[in-house]
């Protein structure tokens, strides 16, 4: 947006990242927000990394952006954390690899709410949702229609029309609704039901 390559941000739903990782929770971040966990999962990791592991996608995505946040909310520099130890494992993939290698070496990673009920859906990972709520893992979806004075060629007329039906009644039921016969849950909270306070 800055850039101006798209010509409005227009929000949509959220859900949030969860922090997930082994059931027996070593690192012991259960009640904890985002930030007080990733501190107990670093200083637990490096005095017993082959107990306390972390693993995260290192791929500059959007999640692990989200992932950098944290980090330096707690203090410590992102750079700091990732050359901290072995208990700190970048995988270079995406979500769904990444939350495949959590559960083989059983480690904590940060994902996104749907990748992991997708995942969890088809009996691939065994590591649970720990931490899933909190300003610090709120996660806002919102559509941009593409500059046609940047990228003539885009539709945008058309772009625009999608974004009006996101945001009309029709669609944010739609996205309210979304997931739930698959995986018991609806995998969005639709905008117009307010960020939460």
């Amino acid at each position: 947006m800055e850039s101006g390559f798209g010509t409005e941000r227009t929000e949509i739903a959220y859900n949030y990242f969860w922090i997930v990782g082994p059931e027996n929770d070593p690192a012991e971040i259960r009640g904890l927000n985002a930030t007080e966990a990733f501190e107990k999962i670093m200083e637990e990791g490096q005095s017993n990394p082959d107990q306390v592991k972390f693993a995260s996608r290192g791929d500059d995505s959007g999640t692990h952006a989200r992932e950098k946040q944290i980090w330096e909310m707690t203090g410590v520099s992102y750079d700091e954390v990732s050359g901290s130890g072995e208990w700190y494992i970048e995988s270079g993939r995406g979500m769904g690899e990444t939350l495949l290698l959590a559960s083989e070496l059983n480690a904590y990673t940060l994902t996104d709410s749907g990748t992991f009920l997708a995942y969890t859906n088809e009996g691939r990972i065994r590591i649970v949702p720990i931490v899933t709520t909190g300003d610090e893992l709120l996660n806002v979806y919102a559509a941009m229609p593409v500059n046609p004075e940047i990228h003539p060629n885009v539709n945008y007329e058309g772009a625009r029309n999608f974004v009006n039906f996101l945001v009309s009644p029709e669609g944010q039921e739609i996205i309210r609704n979304y997931g739930i016969e698959q995986y018991g849950q609806p995998l969005f909270t639709p905008i117009s039901e307010g960020l939460p306070s």
